[in-house]
């Protein structure tokens, strides 16, 4: 057997170090003769420990007691995951710190994370930095268990104000942030969230969009938290830029009944963006929060229903594909805005939603009919026939072009088709939960000027449990086009969501955020051309002396 002798004139970094191990690990399958293309994902729905008294301040050791508490469920459903086998666990938004502090007094739990491009395992090396407690137990909690660890935490970092451009006022930013460690426990990516919901002066959004992904041996992943999933940047930017195939996202949620519940959205997304969607939520009886869930493109993996009421964590795992199945398909059918706008005859009226959001509707009037509604530069138009109309039910044909800016700044362009309490106009927009009426046929189109819009159907099989049907319908994303002939169940409510606010996209090259673990993706190819290289000849001496 001949060997080959190769000389390198640069020094063999760490990251180099990192990028053949994943490299190895791909071709191990080749070199064995198996093939594996898939990948096992858990989320854990925690039920939140937070502060008693949350606004009022503490030092860092009552606030390190506490964040011990979360941790020490976060170990054992890990080492529970490390059982079946997972090879990547999310854990919720807040789901370390807790919720409801104000800004002064969340200070003793953050902590200052480095950036991505330091090479560190806080578990080996634990005095490394100062004050990384959460850090070092993240780290290990990977490295024991041998397995990747998304987790949420916050983030603290001195500026210069008035002299940094975004600094704020106090000299501080406290970023709400995603963190994930590999299976050796090795910091491998850093998220800031862009798009704060109800968390502000708390936590202040990334001044710019962050595009955060690291690799693994399943494939390239990304990571967002929460509203940044409605939002043009960073979410479908980064998805769209980097070809992005899985989504890790840390969610605290909220239940919003008839509207949507959190899985019914994240279906919708998954979809949309033919993607693995692997969302933690959060669980809180205090706020609303339940409902996590695992996501394959046009396939439901695993979800947990929007029992905040519960005491009770649950976890969910499920096998991915590394490449999530095509699902996209364009129509033939064509809606104009001047066809929308004239369509139609049923009396209309306004409401505002529970978060003042202002919405124009029609009533479902018929058993068959063609009707339409407009609001501003937002139109929508719906071809329905009821399969079975319950007469205690009301249905209405909903469209809004409002915005808010409490408790976070959104406007929303949207179509929504959804059951009312009763029988009465007024009953809209009261909350929800159960439905008899089913449709033989629904088409539903929004003219927008959103940029993408998320399709969202909820049903109800029976009281107490929700199904997403993300398989009964098809949508077309070019037309904001949904059709579909006939749900299985009846219909609680069906919604194409659309959010007009764009946080001003920044291509990646221009953010410093890290896109792959050592912070400059042409470092990273580089590293890749010169493995593939060894990756090759390996290969193919391998199969000659076969």
């Amino acid at each position: 057997m001949c060997y080959s002798y190769i000389s390198f004139n640069s020094e063999i970094t760490e990251d180099m170090m990192m990028t053949l191990r994943v490299f190895l690990a791909l071709i191990l399958p080749c070199v064995l003769g198996v093939t594996k293309n898939t990948y096992r994902a858990a989320v854990y729905e925690h039920v939140i420990i937070s502060p008693i008294n949350p606004t009022m301040p503490c030092n860092r050791s009552v606030a390190l007691a506490l964040m011990k508490r979360n941790l020490e469920v976060y170990e054992r459903q890990a080492k529970y995951a490390a059982s079946l086998k997972v090879d990547i666990m999310v854990f919720p938004e807040y789901g370390i710190t807790g919720f409801d502090q104000t800004r002064d007094s969340m200070i003793p739990y953050l902590e200052n994370i480095p950036d991505p491009s330091v090479v560190w395992n806080p578990c080996l090396e634990q005095d490394r930095f100062p004050e990384c407690d959460v850090q070092i137990a993240l780290s290990c909690m990977a490295r024991n268990y041998h397995i990747y660890i998304v987790a949420n935490m916050g983030d603290i970092k001195h500026c210069d104000f008035p002299n940094d451009q975004f600094c704020p006022t106090d000299g501080r930013f406290q970023f709400n942030t995603n963190v994930i460690y590999d299976k050796n426990g090795t910091f491998v990516a850093r998220y800031h969230k862009r798009n704060l919901w109800d968390e502000s002066p708390l936590f202040d959004g990334a001044p710019v969009p962050e595009f955060s992904t690291f690799d693994t041996p399943y494939g390239k992943f990304g990571t967002v938290v929460c509203a940044d999933m409605l939002f043009q940047s960073p979410t479908q930017d980064l998805i769209r830029h980097y070809s992005l195939k899985n989504l890790f996202v840390t969610a605290a949620w909220n239940v919003f009944f008839p509207y949507v519940i959190p899985t019914q959205m994240f279906a919708g997304l998954s979809k949309l963006s033919e993607i693995n969607l692997i969302v933690s939520n959060a669980r809180s009886k205090e706020n609303k929060i339940a409902s996590s869930g695992i996501f394959s493109s046009n396939r439901i993996a695993n979800v947990s229903g929007p029992d905040f009421d519960s005491p009770d964590g649950v976890f969910l795992s499920a096998d991915l594909p590394f490449q999530p199945e095509v699902t996209s398909k364009k129509t033939n059918t064509t809606i104009d805005k001047q066809t929308v706008e004239s369509v139609g005859s049923e009396i209309s009226f306004e409401q505002s939603d529970h978060m003042g959001f202002q919405y124009s509707y029609k009533l479902l009037s018929k058993l068959a009919a063609d009707i339409s509604v407009c609001k501003g530069k937002a139109c929508c138009r719906l071809v329905y026939e009821f399969a079975n109309n319950s007469k205690n039910e009301l249905y209405v044909l909903g469209v809004t072009d409002s915005g808010i800016e409490e408790p976070g700044l959104l406007h929303l362009q949207a179509c929504t088709v959804y059951r009312c309490e009763g029988k009465d106009k007024s009953s809209c927009n009261k909350p929800i939960t159960s439905a008899k009426s089913t449709f033989s046929k629904i088409i539903l189109q929004g003219n927008f000027t959103a940029k993408f819009v998320i399709p969202q159907v909820l049903t109800v099989p029976q009281n107490g449990t929700y199904s997403m049907e993300i398989d009964s319908y098809t949508y077309d994303k070019e037309k904001n086009l949904l059709i579909s002939a006939g749900f299985q169940n009846p219909v609680l409510s069906i919604l194409l969501l659309g959010n007009t606010l764009d946080t001003n996209f920044v291509s990646p090259k221009k953010v410093n955020i890290a896109a792959s673990r050592n912070g400059e993706e042409k470092i990273f190819r580089s590293q890749t051309s010169f493995v593939t290289l060894v990756i090759v000849f390996i290969c193919v001496s391998f199969f000659q002396s076969l």
